[in-house]
């Protein structure tokens, strides 16, 4: 059967150059031709330039080219953009598909720019505005009537009995001549009717914007995006290997719809719904998912710039500047502080403007997109083992992961439980809460904070079960603080399982395994799969680093770290690491350098700073030691290790009273530990505070202390063994023992 094709897509957005659409077209021995237009640069300053009509026009091309799209050569495909698209090229470009079309030939024509009727013309059909075309008249020339492009396709199909194509991205918003009587959406309506039995799909409805935003292949249209993932094959729902006009509207709709939200833009289709639109390429598809391997659903900021110029110039001079002020605070990213001058205070009288009800959704959007921008980046520089964002100081962590769960909560609540991004929101605002609390209680040892913690991330994952950094985060409490190896493994399993190409859970795994459960063939498991997946990467080496270290192979631990240090001379951990191997091995002179390169990448290098101090102390350097200590702790206060480094070193120079406040900073942060509780009770006793001494030897007891020889050995103080107090807890906590 013989009819007419036509597929009219506004803001068609081509994401893959090298054929991300499926084969539209029967794969029979006919021939086709194609001309494709795109226009993003207009030549005359006073028509608004857009952003990516060019860019989707040539990669329109490029899967005109690839098997996908039929191998088009430059004998069947003329491709037209910017100062090439002039009227009278396009005009050639049209009488050469009406010259050599034949019987059964396909056509394609694809344009993207802008649409537009003349504002002192009733009833006009409407313009495509070429490269030339003057800012006023379009009748004057320099533009295409759609009455024209509607013969040339009934040419086409009646008389040269070809199957027609179009496609055509022509309503965009900008302040163009008919903008005042709504000419890109008059010319919308134009486009949809239908004249025969051609099949139609507009971007959206006539009295709507298309959207388009980084988000979407980089830099694409929301609707010509997911238009070439739906015809490539994503929409083939019952799966028989064609797309039908059903199936690429409902998934159009399905994904569109949503992903603009809370802008408004319904894909419209118009013909037989039963009638085939594509055929899928299966090695073209699967190449094409592999390829995009999305990181989670991602929420950017749209483009708005024609119309809100249109908007702006009606609006008072207050309102005008309070929406100046919102944007400007949201580049600077002051979103809810200070409270006279940030995003937030802007927002709400902006929405209660009557005159910017043309941009309230997209305000919205664009607000709640930049209130969770910087936790997506943070998402994504871990999941791309992005080493700067992996050595961030103890500082910044705390300062990114606190602030970020109120912004997430925030977008969160601007877009709604509806919102197809919301449950994702939530997940990250638990995720986040979770890590923050993660490097604050990092050095507690107390199972129900650490099983509060995990209740974040569990809460997290009922919001979104395939969150890889969630599951992440479970098998590092789980390998560091609970001492679970199974529950570790599982959750490393499951991390790299929604995030296959990911080393990190794998390398964090084998260090722990290497590092507290000596399950060293695991572990080398472990790594070999890393290996597998990244052979290159610093912290593959860095994990078979530690894994030959731990099992004092130290001639091989510091090649695998030099070895991470020739991919990355400038990593400060692979410094420390090297460092730290030098000094198990005897090479003290060694490992200082090292640990000097590290401090020199990155001052802020909390562990740096801890294995400089340990060094400087057991090679007898107190003072240097004390003041490589005293940067530890200002670098990260609530970890108990330069405070219990401090404390050691001050018992050794017998500054008892320093010695001791370190160990109470040391409690403040595990309050479990029993030998901390019992020296801190040695400490009180030998300054005759024996009640206090006894109180501290009962916790110390309570938590975990068993050695009974050594309390009635180290307490000599006759005032404190002889007290019935005392006694009585020697009863306590063991009764078998014989008392003095």
């Amino acid at each position: 059967m013989k009819y007419l094709l036509a597929l009219i897509a506004l803001f068609t957005g081509i994401c893959h150059p090298e054929g991300a659409l499926a084969q539209i077209i029967s794969l029979d021995e006919s021939t086709t031709r194609a001309v494709v237009v795109g226009i993003s640069d207009y030549q005359d300053p006073h028509i608004p330039d857009l952003r990516f009509a060019d860019k989707d026009a040539e990669a329109f091309a490029n899967f005109l080219r690839s098997p996908a799209g039929g191998s088009l050569d430059g004998d069947h495909l003329k491709v037209l953009t910017n100062q090439q698209a002039t009227a009278g090229q396009f005009a050639l470009a049209l009488d050469w598909l009406i010259d050599e079309t034949k019987e059964d030939d396909k056509v394609i024509i694809y344009f993207s720019g802008h649409g537009d009727v003349e504002k002192k013309k009733l009833n006009q059909p409407g313009y495509l505005l070429c490269w030339d075309t003057p800012p006023m008249v379009y009748m004057a020339g320099g533009a295409i009537k759609l009455g024209d492009i509607q013969e040339v396709i009934s040419t086409l199909s009646i008389q040269n009995k070809a199957r027609v194509i179009v496609l055509a991205d022509a309503c965009h918003s900008g302040k163009l001549s008919g903008s005042a009587i709504g000419g890109p959406q008059a010319t919308a309506t134009n486009l949809s009717k239908q004249y025969a039995n051609e099949i139609k799909i507009l971007s959206c409805q006539p009295n709507e914007f298309s959207v388009e935003g980084e988000q979407w292949g980089g830099g694409r249209g929301a609707f010509s995006y997911h238009l070439l993932n739906g015809m490539y094959g994503m929409a083939d729902a019952n799966q028989d290997g064609a797309v039908n006009l059903f199936e690429i509207g409902r998934y159009l709709e399905d994904h569109v719809s949503a992903e603009v939200a809370p802008i408004k833009q319904l894909p419209l289709i118009v013909g037989d719904r039963s009638e085939e639109v594509a055929q899928v390429v299966p090695s073209v598809l699967a190449d094409i998912q592999k390829n995009q391997q999305p990181q989670g659903p991602v929420l950017s900021k749209t483009e708005t710039h024609g119309l809100e110029e249109q908007v702006l110039e009606d609006l008072d001079e207050c309102t005008r500047m309070h929406y100046f002020s919102f944007q400007k605070a949201l580049l600077e990213k002051r979103f809810l502080a200070p409270s006279n001058d940030c995003a937030e205070a802007y927002f709400g009288p902006l929405m209660k403007a009557p005159r910017l009800a043309a941009l309230h959704t997209s305000i919205r959007r664009n607000y709640a997109a930049a209130l969770q921008d910087e936790a997506q980046q943070a998402v994504n520089a871990i999941l791309e083992v992005n080493v700067q964002a992996l050595t961030r100081s103890v500082q910044e962590q705390v300062l990114l992961y606190q602030r970020t769960p109120s912004l997430l909560a925030r977008s969160a609540d601007l877009l709604g439980k509806q919102h197809y991004m919301y449950a994702t929101l939530k997940a990250r605002q638990l995720l986040f809460e979770g890590m923050y609390q993660y490097v604050v209680r990092h050095s507690s040892k107390e199972p129900e904070v650490w099983e509060a913690v995990m209740g974040n991330f569990r809460q997290s994952l009922r919001y979104e079960p395939e969150s890889p950094l969630a599951h992440f985060y479970m098998s590092l409490c789980f390998a560091s603080q609970i001492s679970q190896a199974d529950s570790a493994y599982f959750h490393a399993m499951e991390a790299v399982r929604h995030a296959e190409t990911w080393v990190l859970p794998y390398t964090y795994l084998a260090h722990y395994f290497s590092k507290d459960f000596k399950r060293f063939d695991e572990a080398k498991t472990l790594l070999d799969e890393a290996s597998s997946l990244d052979s290159g990467n610093v912290y593959v080496w860095m994990g078979w680093g530690s894994w030959h270290n731990y099992q004092k192979q130290y001639t091989q631990a510091i090649e695998a770290f030099k070895h991470a240090l020739w991919v990355e001379p400038d990593n400060p951990v692979a410094w420390t690491n090297l460092g730290v191997a030098y000094q198990q091995d005897g090479q003290n002179q060694q490992a200082e350098n090292a640990f000097h390169q590290a401090l020199r990448f990155d001052s802020t290098l909390f562990v740096a700073c801890l294995a400089l101090g340990r060094m400087y102390a057991l090679t007898s350097r107190p003072v240097e030691g004390e003041k490589m200590y005293l940067r530890a702790i200002s670098l990260n206060p609530t970890n108990i290790h330069p405070h219990r480094g401090l404390a050691i070193l001050y018992l050794e120079q017998d500054r008892l009273t320093e010695a001791e406040a370190q160990y109470l900073e040391v409690v403040k942060y595990n309050a479990i530990d029993s030998n901390i509780w019992y020296k801190l009770a040695l400490l009180a006793a030998l300054d005759n505070r024996h009640q206090q001494s006894f109180e501290r030897l009962e916790t110390a007891l309570e938590k975990g202390m068993r050695d009974y020889q050594k309390i009635m050995d180290d307490i000599e103080l006759e005032p404190v063994r002889k007290m019935a107090a005392f006694k009585g807890l020697m009863k306590k906590y063991f009764p078998n023992q014989e008392k003095d």
